[in-house]
């Protein structure tokens, strides 16, 4: 067996220590908007929240385009939980700081709902932007109300790295959250730029 000399072998392993890139966490979720202390928490608009995404971003690692056809799976970059419940946790989030309106008050304002959202599609570029195609279907307890079903693609520009690509896709799923709201009939939370809802009604 041959024997190599401990300088060499211990370079090799620093060398190789060196080139582990440590991972760097983002998140969906947005900060959390100052509230007055008196304010009592939000009851959500509905009973339960799915979400579904391709087998390909069904991870914690981040999912980019680059190219054509090329798709990389970015394992420095990772989300803080599996993406699907990175993008359920903060719809949540953002329709729990949605409002009703005041006629939408009493007992029809809290008929139970469920929320079903199917990712179709995220495209990634880094340092360009985020497209996310999204459908939605809101089911209603009451019998006679029918289901309500829509689908959008929702963009957001993304600079700055993978931070910055990280942003990107936190501000379109917010967008997408605020279409669900405005579904639901309550008011997203203040925006200094509202997200426009460009969708379609599915049958």
């Amino acid at each position: 067996m041959t024997r190599r000399p401990l300088p060499l072998l211990l370079a090799a392993l620093m060398a190789s220590a060196c080139s582990t890139q440590p991972a760097s966490f983002h998140t969906l979720a947005s900060p959390i908007a100052a509230t007055p202390a008196s304010a009592g928490p939000r009851q959500p608009a509905f009973d339960a929240l799915s979400v579904d995404v391709p087998a390909m971003l069904d991870r914690h690692a981040m999912v980019v385009r680059h190219g054509a056809h090329g798709v990389t799976v970015e394992a420095a970059q990772r989300w803080a939980s599996p993406f699907p419940e990175e993008v359920r946790d903060a719809i949540k989030a953002r329709l729990a700081q949605a409002s009703a309106p005041p006629s939408a008050a009493g007992p029809a304002a809290a008929t139970p709902r469920s929320i079903e959202v199917d990712i179709l599609r995220v495209d990634a570029w880094l340092d360009d932007h985020v497209a996310i195609d999204a459908a939605w279907t809101l089911h209603f307890k009451a019998p006679d109300r029918p289901a309500l079903h829509a689908r959008g693609v929702f963009l957001a520009p993304a600079k700055g790295g993978f931070a910055g690509l990280a942003a990107a896709q936190q501000r379109a799923v917010s967008a997408l959250a605020d279409c669900i709201a405005r579904d639901l009939a309550l008011t997203p939370p203040d925006d200094p730029a509202p997200h426009p809802c460009p969708r379609q009604r599915r049958p």
